[in-house]
């Protein structure tokens, strides 16, 4: 029956402690940062002298037992789902469409109204010769 009591423990002034035992503090283990975690959305910040992850999209600073791949990922992959990497030829085809549109409407707006042409060629102190259109 006694091992379901607890007891509480008194100090015994008879036993000496010694300064070595006192003194000895826990290490806290912190996981480093890796460039790897950039693959991930996140980056490094040091708060009151402890490294933390840093959410590169939304800028949250998470707590510092965090910062282990999987759960970095799972961040990511949880409240990013609308960020995705885009291929180049994705981007390109963007680039193209809205080039296009912007000359289309400055086409459009040009033919509308009525508009004036000034036309102005300075030399630089390089002797480069700019020419400028001021529509």
């Amino acid at each position: 029956m006694d091992k379901f009591l607890s007891r509480k423990r008194t100090f015994d002034d008879n036993k000496a402690s010694t300064s070595a035992q006192t003194s000895i503090v826990p290490k806290i283990k912190s996981r480093k940062y890796s460039q790897e975690y950039l693959n991930f959305g996140f980056t490094i910040t040091e708060v009151n002298g402890e490294e933390k992850p840093l959410c590169v999209i939304c800028s949250k600073i998470l707590a510092a037992d965090r910062m282990k791949p999987n759960k970095l990922k799972r961040h990511f992959e949880t409240l990013h789902v609308a960020v995705h990497t885009l291929s180049n030829d994705t981007v390109s085809r963007r680039i193209d469409d809205i080039a296009e549109d912007v000359e289309q409407q400055l086409c459009g707006k040009l033919r509308d109204k009525l508009f004036s042409i000034r036309l102005n060629e300075a030399t630089d102190s390089n002797k480069d010769a700019h020419f400028i259109a001021y529509v």
